[in-house]
This record gives structure tokens, sequence and C-alpha cells, in this order.
């Protein structure tokens, strides 16, 4: 489990602030990168170089914490699935019982809307195609979100 602790460290502040950003950006390159198929040794000696850090335990931790985004996102996409499986199986089972043929047509399209999302996603978690994840503020995610809408 990780804490993040809000503090102010007086007329040390830039400092504390670039290492933060830093790091964050070292997270984010870590993920884009594990994303692309490379291994933790390669990732490493990229963020060294890219970042001039020294410090080998930071490295490390950001790539760890890249990981544990993946596996994150690895656990969502497989619990999308069960939720639309479950979905599927309850309108299979309310369509036993109704019998105005326009709420049955409207039925099958949403089984059919739901198999198509499940088929999807099989499709995601089998290439590991993960989303993109945001590392940073809510600035940062509602610029993305808007970049994503057409």
């Amino acid at each position: 489990m990780q804490y993040t602790v809000r503090a102010f460290v007086e007329g040390r502040d830039a400092p504390l602030d670039d290492i933060c950003r830093a790091f964050c950006s070292m997270e984010r390159t870590a993920y884009n990168l594990l994303r692309a198929g490379m291994n933790a040794g390669a990732i490493k000696a990229i963020l060294r170089e890219r970042y001039s850090i020294k410090n080998a335990r930071w490295i490390q931790s950001s790539i760890n914490q890249a990981k544990a985004v993946m596996n994150s996102q690895e656990e969502g996409i497989k619990y999308r699935i069960e939720q639309c499986e479950e979905k599927v199986r309850n309108t299979k089972e309310k369509m036993k019982r109704l019998s105005n043929t326009l709420k049955i047509e409207g039925c099958i399209t949403k089984i059919q809307r739901l198999e198509k999302r499940v088929k999807e996603l099989k499709e995601q978690l089998r290439e590991k195609s993960y989303p993109s994840a945001v590392f940073g503020s809510k600035k940062l995610f509602l610029q993305m979100v808007k970049d994503m809408i057409p």
C-alpha cells in the first residue's frame, strides 16, 4: 500500500518539487516503455540516461509502480469482462419472461452489444494492449480526455 503525505519543507520547496516531478516523469516513461514491450534492464538504462539519476532505488521504484499500474489495469479489464458476461446472462433470463416482441428485439440488441464488448476486452487482455494511464494531476487527465474525444 502506498501513502502520500502532502508537506512543505520551508526554504527548500523548489528542489523537492523538482525531485517529485522527475519521479512522476520516470514512472510515466517506464509505463510507456513497459507497454512497448521492453524489459526492466533496458528501461533502467534508458531512465538513468534520460533523467541523469544515479539512485538505482528510485529507478527501480518507478519501474515497480509502473508494473503495478499495468497489473491494476489488467485486473480492471478482467472485472469488466465478468460484468458484461453477467449482464448477458441476466438479459437472456429476462428474455425468457418477455412476451412483447419489441422488448425481445431490444434485449437481443443489448446482448449483441455486450458480446461485442466482451470480445473487445478479451482481445485487449490477450494482446496486453492496456489503455493509456494518467500519471499526474486532474488537469492532465481532463486534457487527455479532451484530446481523446473528437
